[in-house]
């Protein structure tokens, strides 16, 4: 999946651990946007 040889060596690292971190963050974006919203409100 992490195939970008014509792209600079940082790009790929950065696709690629972003992919990861969406995985591992996903659910605690929920978490993160609810207490953004507590202290909003």
């Amino acid at each position: 999946m992490c195939g970008f040889d014509r792209l600079p060596h940082k790009m790929p690292d950065f696709l690629c651990g972003l992919s990861t971190f969406r995985a591992k963050v996903g659910k605690q974006k929920i978490t993160v946007s609810r207490v953004t919203e507590f202290r909003a409100t």
